[in-house]
């Protein structure tokens, strides 16, 4: 019987969904539930849902046969119009005054109309705690989410027509934040994370687990594949098993391959250091040493090292599960060290709670 409070964490991909069912325990967090359902490339495309009946199908099938009974989950968003602010550090007023004035501070953010968007927001004083109401702060640390109306209500919709209960909708980024914090041993209290998706790498720098910055860039895995389809003659599947080096193409193609791959690849990494060198010198009392690196392009051979040399940074690859219970006479190792790195962020779902933002 699933707590009240437990929620189960549903990652809708570009092209795939995830399930995570974790329970807390006196000894840990308990991997209860794990899934991957493929889906029709690109279904979700810059964050926008191409095809709800599939996805929620999907979904209730993947539930159906992880035999997963609790209904209520937490999901998450992404894209060009889901909006992630910490707001400059605000001091002496209360929390209701904070809130009062968030409007108008993100209306300078927000790219749309604000009666169009649904906006959240996080206070953390200085002493990393939250304030109660009508304290007077000294000082307080805001950050603020913001995300169009529709993109979030189709959300919900799909996650309803599987006959689910969507409790809690996250940001990408924040619930692989969550399970860094949960599952990475000894974190330090300043560090980054890198995540680089179908079609988005987002750089994300945290200190005492309140994000500083937060970038978004519009490349990702998906322009490799693509470009490896047009020109090797591959289907979507095909051209994936290439890029992640497990299928060869043709003889005499090999420096066609290369080539592409420096160049987006490339590409990508010159990006990532732009973005650790802007954290750098704007916050430079930041002492960053660790980069942790997550998502389906992590996967990509030689991109870790080439990080590593383009940003100074010591470059860890997350595994959610790692600091998880798991019954190794319920999941194959091999399963979940297949999907550890598209994995970051389902764990962080699952390991939210209802009373969560």
């Amino acid at each position: 019987m699933a707590k009240k409070s437990q929620l189960v964490g549903v990652d809708l991909g570009s092209y795939s969904v995830k399930v995570a069912e974790i329970d807390s325990g006196k000894n840990g967090n308990i991997l209860r539930n794990f899934g991957v359902a493929l889906l029709p490339p690109e279904s979700i495309a810059e964050g926008q849902i191409q095809s709800k009946d599939v996805l929620s199908n999907t979904i209730r099938r993947l539930f159906e046969q992880l035999n997963i009974k609790n209904r209520n989950v937490c999901t998450s968003i992404s894209g060009a119009s889901c909006i992630l602010k910490k707001l400059p550090t605000i001091q002496g007023k209360t929390v209701e005054e904070i809130e009062q004035g968030l409007k108008n501070e993100m209306e300078q953010y927000i790219p749309y109309d604000i009666s169009d968007a649904y906006i959240d927001h996080f206070i953390q004083v200085s002493d990393g705690t939250t304030p109660k109401a009508g304290e007077k702060i000294g000082e307080a640390d805001v950050l603020v989410a913001a995300a169009p109306k529709a993109l979030v209500d189709s959300y919900v919709e799909i996650l309803e027509a599987a006959d689910l209960n969507p409790v809690v909708m996250d940001v990408g980024i924040l619930a692989i934040q969550n399970s860094v914090e949960v599952t990475v041993p000894e974190l330090p209290q300043e560090y980054t994370i890198v995540s680089i998706g179908a079609e988005t790498i987002t750089i994300h720098a945290v200190r005492k687990g309140m994000p500083l910055f937060t970038r978004d860039v519009w490349m990702g895995g998906n322009q490799l594949t693509r470009a490896i389809m047009a020109n090797f003659d591959l289907n979507f599947w095909e051209a994936e098993e290439v890029k992640l080096g497990n299928r060869q193409v043709h003889p005499g193609k090999e420096p066609l391959l290369k080539k592409l791959f420096i160049e987006y690849v490339g590409e990508w990494v010159k990006e990532i250091g732009k973005a650790v060198e802007y954290i750098r010198s704007s916050f430079s009392d930041l002492s960053i040493s660790n980069l942790y690196l997550t998502g389906g392009g992590s996967l990509l051979p030689g991109i870790k090292d080439a990080i590593s040399m383009e940003t100074r940074l010591n470059v860890i690859y997350v595994d959610p599960f790692a600091g998880l219970i798991v019954d190794p006479k319920k999941f194959d190792e091999e399963y979940l060290k297949e999907y550890a790195a598209i994995s970051g962020q389902v764990v962080g779902l699952a390991l939210r709670a209802a009373k969560d933002k």
